[in-house]
């Protein structure tokens, strides 16, 4: 069933999961692009007046969606909000897999200013990963929320700690910010593939290859500054702020050693160049 929003026309579906639906929708009036995401009523729990909670919690931050309505019909929940663009994820894939370098340390200078922004509130997100980093309508990272609840985050990223089932404070959101930049540079962890013949024994398979594995191990070939991040953050104590300030200096140093060019030009702009000029220059048939 199509849900019906007064003064915005649905017009494709964007995005499904356990959640709900999310649609790219238009107002009637002025003709602004949003997106419409739907939780219907027989799902268990419903989260979705939570997140609008959060999102206005948040609002006015860098890098944080507005969102604009939320309404509760008989059958279904929605909320509008920011039409963004492709999700970190997405953008993964079209770079076959592996993130150069450079686009790494400039999506880590915006995702860490994006959680510090979020701890401030007294917020901690406890679900990040690739899919919830999208990238706006200028080149700058998005961060989409998720409402609190007693989830405890995605297996492949989640720190060793909220894996074991431990209370989530902003360590662990850093600590997994640190998986989602390795995953970024080697193109996989090494507890990924992992099976099992149920769901609670893959995640403890995962647990303890997540435990067992060295940082040194997982960082090898990585400029230090990634090794040294992930030992801080295993180390950091439940409550202890996050020194941002120390952790951003520390990849833009990097960076600067490096002589790159804080330019916006992700590896994605590269590949949509090549194909945008393969259009424009179809190979010309040879003749015998």
């Amino acid at each position: 069933m199509e849900p019906y929003v007064e003064g915005y026309d649905l017009l494709f579906e964007i995005g499904s999961g356990s959640f709900g639906v999310v649609y790219h929708a238009m107002s009637s009036e002025g003709g602004q692009n949003v997106a419409i995401k739907v939780e219907y009523s027989m799902q268990r729990p419903q989260s979705l007046s939570n997140e609008y909670e959060m999102y206005k919690t948040l609002e006015g931050g860098r890098g944080i969606p507005r969102a604009h309505l939320f309404q509760k019909h008989r059958q279904y929940n929605v909320m509008v909000l920011d039409l963004l663009g492709p999700t970190l994820d997405e953008l993964f894939e079209v770079c076959n897999r592996r993130f150069s370098l450079k686009t790494v340390l400039m999506l880590a200078d915006q995702m860490l200013s994006r959680l510090e922004y979020i701890h401030a509130k007294c917020i901690v997100h406890r679900d990040l990963k690739p899919s919830n980093f999208l990238m706006g309508a200028r080149p700058a990272l998005k961060s989409a929320c998720k409402s609190g609840g007693n989830v405890v985050g995605t297996m492949r990223y989640i720190s060793i700690n909220a894996h074991a089932g431990a209370e989530q404070s902003p360590r662990d959101d850093l600590e997994a910010l640190g998986h989602i930049l390795v995953y970024f540079l080697r193109g996989s962890l090494p507890w990924q593939g992992i099976t099992a013949v149920s769901k609670q024994q893959r995640m403890e398979r995962i647990l303890e290859r997540k435990s067992s594995t060295p940082i040194k191990s997982l960082c090898e070939g990585l400029p230090w500054e990634f090794s040294n991040f992930l030992s801080y953050c295993r180390c950091m104590d439940f409550g202890e702020g996050p020194p941002y300030h120390k952790i951003k200096h520390s990849f833009q140093k990097l960076f600067c050693q490096l002589s790159y060019e804080h330019d916006y030009l992700y590896d994605w702009v590269f590949v949509e160049q090549d194909d945008s000029a393969q259009e424009d220059n179809p190979e010309e048939e040879g003749t015998a």
